[in-house]
């Protein structure tokens, strides 16, 4: 994830401010699920030194802290500094154009960080089809790729952005 960043892409990890089924149905409700989530972009929690355990400790409003070498995260991790970077960065950037090609292209990217990392051999990837039939990452839709890799090889989740068109 923090070469992707590094590349240029938005990259967020995120967890929940609550642990229990009853805080999250009142997040839930309340429509506040974004906004009782830390949101810290890699860059912020530096590069792991293994692959081993690791986590971020917090409290709401509180410190954050990366573990299992305790390390202060200076970062702002609320949802509205990860709202007004996102904001911006889609005003820096303008419209991208998420053509096939830039798609193959990313998942290009995330096959080949994961398989140079050596989490796994890019070549033993399957995607199931709409149609519930396995095909060779290549013959999926690019879109469908990058989507399947991040899940898989980055145990992410990829997600779509566009500002908001007023009607």
């Amino acid at each position: 994830l923090l070469e992707l960043e590094q590349q240029g892409r938005e990259v967020y990890y995120c967890a929940p401010m609550f642990h229990d089924t009853e805080a999250f149905n009142d997040a839930f409700l309340q429509h506040s699920v974004c906004t009782r989530s830390i949101w810290i972009r890699p860059s912020d929690v530096g590069e792991l030194p293994d692959n081993g355990d690791h986590h971020v400790s917090f409290e709401p409003g509180g410190r954050r802290w990366l573990f299992s070498k305790p390390t202060l995260i200076e970062a702002e991790c609320m949802f509205q500094n990860f709202s007004a970077q996102l904001r911006s960065r889609l005003r820096e950037r303008g419209k991208i154009d998420l053509s096939e090609e830039q798609l193959a292209h990313l998942a290009d990217e995330i096959a080949n960080i994961a398989a140079r990392r050596g989490y796994v051999d890019n070549r033993d990837a399957h995607i199931w089809s709409e149609e519930g039939h396995e095909v060779a990452p290549q013959s999926a839709h690019p879109l469908q790729r990058v989507a399947y890799y991040a899940s898989v090889f980055l145990d992410s989740q990829l997600f779509l952005v566009q500002e908001r068109q007023d009607v």
